[in-house]
């Protein structure tokens, strides 16, 4: 048997005995042992998914957002930024308010690893959040495709909270963060 000269992939010679079968898995081992080299090389090369879970009910009365709940605590989580700068956030609360209210929980992205602190790239708004009415609990997540990032910066994600009125509960929160998919 011969090799090719970059890889090694083995092929057969007119001096080789024919054995196709044997011959076949030969290349194919080579080929297989090639393609997980490539694969690992190329997961490196990718930052990794983040996510973080928090399945503590809290509650807040704040008709403002604030990532501060009582008896419970928001998920949130630092993040690399991707040779694209794209990354998707998908934010999943379970939610109820009290009475009539709405609640709400959106994402708030900032600059720096330290979750909750840095500069604005992304505020909390209605038109980010998660929105539930009523006594009802009810689970959903929203996803978010968030572009312009600088590629290799630090960033952090952080769930925050607000009550239209009465008092809103959350709980079986999730955050997650993929470079992949974007």
């Amino acid at each position: 048997m011969a090799a090719t000269p970059v890889y090694g992939f083995p092929y057969a010679t007119v001096a080789d005995a024919p054995d196709g079968p044997a011959q076949e898995l030969g290349l194919a081992s080579a080929v297989e042992t090639k393609f997980v080299a490539v694969d690992a090389a190329a997961a490196a090369l990718l930052p990794a998914t983040v996510t973080s879970t928090q399945v503590t009910s809290g509650t807040t009365t704040s008709a403002s957002y604030t990532a501060t709940l009582t008896g419970g605590t928001a998920c949130g989580v630092a993040f690399v930024a991707p040779a694209s700068g794209k990354v998707v956030i998908v934010n999943t609360v379970q939610s109820s308010n009290s009475g009539a209210g709405n609640s709400f929980c959106a994402i708030h992205v900032r600059t720096g690893a330290v979750v909750g602190s840095g500069t604005d790239v992304l505020a909390s708004s209605d038109d980010e959040a998660h929105t539930n009415t009523g006594t009802s609990a009810f689970r959903f997540s929203v996803s978010r495709l968030l572009t312009g990032l600088t590629p290799g910066a630090s960033y952090n994600v952080q769930q925050e909270f607000k009550a239209s009125s009465g008092t809103a509960t959350f709980s079986r929160k999730h955050l997650f963060v993929d470079p992949k998919f974007a």
